[in-house]
C-alpha cells in the first residue's frame, strides 16, 4: 500500500489547486465552529467598598466614600466593556469582597453582558482577594473554585527560610483556581480548561 500525502485532499495522487481550495474550505469550517473566547487580567488597584471592617483584629480596611466607590465602579466597568471589549473571562486582583463585584457586574457598563463571578476570601489583612468574572450570557460555566496556599517556613526576621522556626502560609492573597467550560458552537466540542 502506498502512503498518501496529507496535502492531497481529493485523493488523486497529486497536489493541485483543488487541494488548496479543499484545505482552505476545511480550515474555514473548523474556524467557524471552534469555541472563541478571550481572557484578560485586570489589577483593580484597591477595589474597596464604603464599609469599614476594621473591627476584625489585624484588619487594615480601606474605606472609599460613596462618590469614590461609584467612580471606581464606572472606571472599571468602562475599561472592561470598552477598551477590553467585554472579554469572556476577566481575572481580577485586589478586590475586597462580593459587594464590590455585585456593584461592578450590575453597573450600567457591564450588566448587559451577564457577568457572574467567583471570589473566595483569603487571609490578607486588608481583605484583598482575587476573583474571576465570566460571561454567563455566552454560556460559560465554572466549577471547582478553590485557592492554593502552600506552607513555608520563616526565620526570626520574617524571611522565608527552609530552616526557619515558624511555619506560615506562603500567600496572604492565595491564588484563585477555577475550572471553566466554554461551549462550542454547533458541531464543535467545548473548551474546558483551568484558570
Amino acid at each position: 500500500t502506498s502512503q498518501l500525502d496529507p496535502a492531497d485532499m481529493d485523493g488523486n495522487g497529486k497536489i493541485t489547486i483543488t487541494d488548496v481550495r479543499l484545505a482552505t474550505d476545511r480550515s474555514t469550517r473548523m474556524a467557524s465552529t471552534a469555541p472563541s473566547f478571550n481572557i484578560v487580567n485586570v489589577n483593580a488597584e484597591n477595589f474597596f467598598d464604603t464599609v469599614d471592617r476594621t473591627e476584625k483584629p489585624g484588619n487594615r480596611d480601606t474605606v472609599l466614600t460613596p462618590a469614590e466607590f461609584a467612580a471606581k465602579v464606572q472606571r472599571l466597568g468602562g475599561l472592561i466593556a470598552g477598551e477590553l471589549k467585554s472579554p469572556t473571562l476577566v481575572a481580577m486582583q485586589e478586590v475586597e469582597n462580593t459587594s464590590v463585584l455585585d456593584a461592578l457586574v450590575n453597573s450600567d457598563e457591564l450588566k448587559q453582558y451577564g457577568y457572574k463571578y467567583e471570589l473566595l476570601e483569603g487571609t490578607d489583612g486588608r481583605g484583598i482577594d482575587s476573583a474571576l468574572l465570566y460571561r454567563s450570557d455566552q454560556g460559560v460555566t465554572v466549577s471547582n473554585a478553590h485557592q492554593i496556599n502552600a506552607r513555608g517556613r520563616q526565620n526570626e526576621w520574617g524571611d522565608f527560610d527552609p530552616k526557619g522556626e515558624k511555619e506560615v502560609d506562603v500567600f496572604r492573597r492565595p491564588p484563585l483556581v477555577v475550572d471553566v467550560n466554554i461551549p462550542g458552537v454547533e458541531g464543535s466540542g467545548d473548551a474546558n480548561f483551568t484558570v
